[in-house]
């Protein structure tokens, strides 16, 4: 990885491809669900107004071929600004993360379904 004057990056650079579609479908997503639901969307008490229209100004078009498109209905920022947080959060596996003092799960090794036969 090389700098706009030529020179080597230490450490590199590292690429994230954000699957856009699967991201804004999974905000949209959230904004339906109910909100004692975990994983629901919160928005907090000084959210505008503007911010709530940027969030559903896009919706998803299917054409007769099945292709999925995204059609702006106006300015969308703050939901291309979700939807790449939303993908950030993934990568770094916030969606993991567990409540304080929640156990952590443990595998105890294979399940054992049969004995087999004995002769």
């Amino acid at each position: 990885d090389i700098t706009v004057r030529g020179k080597t990056i230490k450490n590199g650079l590292q690429l994230w491809h954000v699957d856009t579609d699967y991201f804004k479908s999974w905000v949209h997503g959230r904004l339906n669900w109910d909100t004692t639901q975990p994983g629901a969307w919160h928005l907090p008490e000084d959210a505008t107004d503007d911010y709530c229209r940027q969030l559903v100004n896009e919706s998803v078009i299917i054409s007769p071929n099945g292709k999925r498109t995204w059609k702006e209905h106006g300015a969308n920022h703050y939901l291309d600004c979700e939807m790449l947080n939303a993908g950030a959060a993934y990568m770094l596996q916030v969606h993991r993360l567990r409540p304080k003092g929640t156990p952590e799960q443990t595998i105890s090794g294979r399940r054992v379904i049969s004995k087999g036969v004995e002769i």
